[in-house]
């Protein structure tokens, strides 16, 4: 499908150009020390070789260059495409069900593998930015994040967040709340939270010596809306001093 894309955009002709790319072949496996077309399919897939690199070696680099001055939704799109194929060869046959259930559109396509950076932990509600990853999907990043900074700009591609909130997947979160050193504290925070219908765990209450106490627990949101929610609430409560 990468071959197809890039003759249709670089040749004159789609016939003209597939007839081109064929007379080129033996021309393209000595270029890039391949043993037949299969082994440059799987270089494109696993991103060792880029697409421009051989329309280049089939059209000549002025006729690339000329007509390769594309939009940020071509180049995303191009490479959701060879993310999808090192991923996945036969993508076309994989169960939705095993790819994306976390509320993200990567370029045009709601079924591809990915992961949140574990740096950011966007949620749902925050601006982010996908970067494609070698054999692993795209990774989502919040902007600003220090991973995102130092990605290649030619991996980083737009992504948003899925409207339909069905697809949304539970996500912990870790808060740390600075209250005072009271009996009763970390059940009354824990009460706040349960108001709400969030899920608590992995709590525990570090006694310091000034009196207070810094506790660090870890809830199950969806989006930024229930997390704020959830801070807002902590707040509220008597002898909670940040959060």
């Amino acid at each position: 499908k990468m071959i197809d894309q890039g003759i249709r955009k670089y040749s004159r002709g789609e016939d003209t150009g597939r007839k081109e790319y064929q007379r080129k072949m033996s021309h393209l496996l000595t270029t890039f020390k391949l043993k037949d077309e299969n082994h440059l399919l799987m270089a494109l897939g696993y991103d060792q070789i880029t697409l421009e690199s051989v329309m280049i070696e089939v059209f000549g680099a002025a006729a690339v260059n000329t007509r390769g001055k594309r939009n940020k939704r071509e180049r995303d799109d191009e490479f959701v495409l060879s993310a999808k194929s090192s991923i996945y060869p036969d993508f076309s046959q994989q169960s939705s069900s095993n790819l994306n259930k976390s509320g993200i559109i990567v370029g045009q396509e709601r079924n591809i593998l990915l992961k949140f950076c574990k740096n950011c932990n966007p949620l749902m509600g925050e601006k982010i930015r996908g970067v494609v990853t070698q054999g692993k999907g795209v990774q989502i990043h919040r902007l600003g994040c220090m991973y995102l900074l130092e990605a290649d700009n030619e991996r980083i591609v737009d992504v948003q967040w899925d409207e339909d909130k069905s697809n949304i997947r539970l996500r912990p979160v870790r808060l740390q709340v600075l209250c005072e050193d009271t009996p009763g504290v970390l059940a009354d925070m824990s009460r706040a939270i349960s108001s709400l219908g969030i899920n608590i765990g992995n709590v525990n209450l570090r006694r310091l010596p000034n009196g207070r106490g810094l506790a660090r627990l870890q809830v199950m949101v969806g989006n930024l809306e229930d997390l704020e929610k959830v801070m807002a609430h902590l707040r509220k409560e008597e002898g909670i001093l940040s959060v």
